[in-house]
């Protein structure tokens, strides 16, 4: 509804930029914040939910080393790496992990969609599972592929997927920065963590 001349268009009562270069500035600005707090790690994740879902596997982080940087990976990445953070961490839902793992550094559906066929050969040879890498190719969304995937494979193809998302963090953010890559599933529980260090001295 419209309040003393403001439109509100959501509940947070949070002030969110729409626009492509109001977006990256608050990025930017997050970081700036984080760094003058004395933050040595950030934590990007791709909107609220997934922010929220990190806070709690990471409760020793203070709040100000959570950014949302939206669908813009590549960029966050780095000004991360430009700022000078010692560690850079990234959560995502496993839709958004997906394209990271596919080489995307903008992530918005409109810079691209999930190529289904590249990612059921992934996981064909993560399992060895003809069937259900067929399954994957025919899927038409990311929880779709998480819903059919027998749980036996799923450790064998979260490894797969977050170890291509880890490298593909690494080739946007240049080799000093540590890093993390964390998938989460639907609920918020962790399906893939794994660090790896920077060259930082």
């Amino acid at each position: 509804g419209i309040i003393g001349g403001i439109s509100i268009l959501g509940t947070t009562g949070l002030v969110k930029p729409f626009s492509h270069a109001a977006y990256r500035a608050t990025i930017a600005a997050s970081l700036k914040v984080a760094k003058a707090m004395g933050a040595r790690e950030v934590v990007f994740t791709t909107g609220s939910k997934s922010e929220e879902a990190l806070q709690g596997l990471l409760p020793h982080l203070p709040a100000e080393a959570f950014v949302q940087m939206g669908d813009y990976v590549h960029f966050s990445l780095k000004s991360a790496d430009y700022e000078g953070f010692a560690h850079i961490t990234v959560g995502a839902f496993f839709g958004k992990a997906l394209k990271m793992a596919l080489g995307f550094g903008q992530t918005h559906a409109s810079q691209g969609l999930i190529d289904f066929s590249r990612v059921a050969r992934w996981l064909q040879a993560a399992t060895g599972d003809r069937n259900a890498a067929q399954l994957a190719s025919r899927a038409n969304t990311a929880r779709e592929i998480l819903e059919m995937l027998p749980r036996q494979h799923l450790p064998a193809v979260m490894a797969e997927v977050g170890a291509r998302m880890l490298a593909a963090l690494r080739g946007h953010a240049g080799p000093r920065p540590g890093l993390t890559a964390i998938i989460i599933d639907f609920n918020g529980l962790p399906l893939f963590w794994q660090s790896t260090a920077g060259c930082s001295p």
